[in-house]
Parts: structure tokens; C-alpha cells; sequence
């Protein structure tokens, strides 16, 4: 068996009861810090504060007639603690939003993207419906999606976590069509029900049919004994003897 196929499973294996395990759930959380950034698109978002409660009152980005694209709306500090040795399991976005106009509004997603350390990464979770017409929650990811990226609580917990978005007005035939955004919630799903801290762990191949694998732990709790599984799929497991 090759030396790759090897190491991943073993790295697979070691994580596999956390990956199958319950997750609970942190927030959902509203952001503290909400900027428009006009990196991208024409239209400004006004009234950016607005969105961490809802309660009607919203954060707009308008055309008089022709359309196009919004600034990106970058919302961060939701101030998450999630525990230091925890695995994060998924991410929900919730945004509750609608549009608003004179005549055959539209306003579409153009991004709606997860910020790590203040810079988007991952998947666009854009979808192709319309706005609704009256404020609703519509929501990104979930308890198992990641946002085709890895995270570690210490980015979640930093103040530059967050979630920016993009609106295109573009597709629209009426009269002062709005993009309007009344409150943006995030929640963390994770699993931080292992018994040890992991310091590090490596695997090496020493022969054709030997790999010698180290670790060591920061801190264990209740730990009995650790079990050595090897695969070669990655699916059907079988003790180290």
C-alpha cells in the first residue's frame, strides 16, 4: 500500500469519533462591527448598523433605475468562545432580508461568503432565488457544511470571523428597487466531547508494511486507552495488533 493512502488513514481514523459524534450548537450570535466595502460593486449599503437586531429597521442598498451590483456588506465580531479543543462540525448563516421597488423589482445573491481573519474563503453559498417581498430568514450552510474550508475555534472565536455579502440589483424594470437587509445571525456547530487535548501527532513509514505512529496530549480527562485502527479506504477499519 503506498505511504499516502497509509497516513490517511490513520489521520482519518483518529478523528473519525469526533466527525460521527453529536455536535452542540453556539449562537446564534448578531455582529458588533458592520462595514461597507467597496472593493466590489457601485451601489452602497446605508445604514450598515441596522443589521445585528431585528426590528425592522434596515440596511439598504438602492437604484433609481438601472441596476447592478452592491457593495460587499462585511459584518464580523460575533464574538463566539469556543472551547480551544473542540471540532467544529458546520456553520449556519441566517440573513432576514427582502427587496423592495416600483413595479417588477429583483434582487438576486451575488455572494454570501464566510470571512477568516477578515478575508473571504471557501464556498460562495449564493443561491439563485429572489429576494423575498417581506422580511424572511433565508439560511447558508448548516450543522455538517464547512463552507468547503477547515476552521479552528481560534478563527471562529476571532473578531475578524464573520460573513460577507453582495446583492445584484441588476435584473429589475422598476422604479428605486432596494436590496434591504434587517438582521444577520450565525451559528456554530461543534463537538468537544473527547476526553484528551492533542498536542501533536505524527506518522512516519518506517517499511513496505510498517508505519510508526507518535502522539502526546496536553491534557486527558477520563481516558482509559487509546486504540490503534488501520484502513486502506478509509471506510472499513481493523485494530493494529
Amino acid at each position: 500500500m503506498s505511504n499516502r493512502i497509509v497516513l490517511c488513514a490513520i489521520f482519518f481514523y483518529f478523528f473519525s469519533d469526533q466527525i460521527n459524534a453529536q455536535c452542540v450548537s453556539a449562537g446564534p450570535n448578531s455582529p458588533s462591527t458592520i462595514v461597507n466595502d467597496a472593493s466590489g460593486g457601485v451601489l452602497a449599503w446605508s445604514n450598515t448598523g441596522d443589521v445585528v437586531t431585528s426590528n425592522d429597521d434596515h440596511a439598504f442598498a438602492t437604484t433609481i433605475v438601472f441596476g447592478g451590483l452592491t457593495n460587499f456588506l462585511n459584518t464580523t465580531g460575533y464574538g463566539f468562545s469556543i472551547p480551544t479543543s473542540a471540532f467544529i462540525c458546520g456553520i449556519k448563516v441566517e440573513v432576514e432580508k427582502m427587496d423592495s421597488g416600483l413595479l417588477f423589482e429583483g434582487v438576486d445573491d451575488e455572494t454570501i461568503s464566510l470571512l477568516k481573519g477578515g478575508t473571504a474563503v471557501g464556498n460562495n453559498l449564493a443561491n439563485t432565488d429572489k429576494w423575498p417581498d417581506a422580511d424572511s430568514y433565508v439560511t447558508y450552510g448548516g450543522n455538517t457544511d464547512l463552507w468547503g474550508t477547515t476552521w479552528t475555534p481560534a478563527e471562529i472565536n476571532s473578531a475578524n470571523f464573520g460573513v460577507t455579502i453582495q446583492a445584484d440589483l441588476a435584473f429589475n424594470i422598476s422604479l428605486f428597487t432596494s436590496a434591504s437587509i434587517d438582521h444577520i445571525r450565525i451559528s456554530v456547530y461543534y463537538d468537544n466531547s473527547l476526553p484528551i487535548e492533542l498536542l501533536d501527532f505524527n506518522a512516519q513509514r518506517v517499511s513496505d508494511d510498517l508505519v510508526e505512529v507518535l502522539w502526546s496530549t496536553v491534557t486527558e480527562t477520563d481516558n482509559d486507552f487509546f486504540t490503534v485502527e488501520r484502513s486502506i479506504d478509509g471506510h472499513n477499519w481493523t485494530i493494529r495488533g
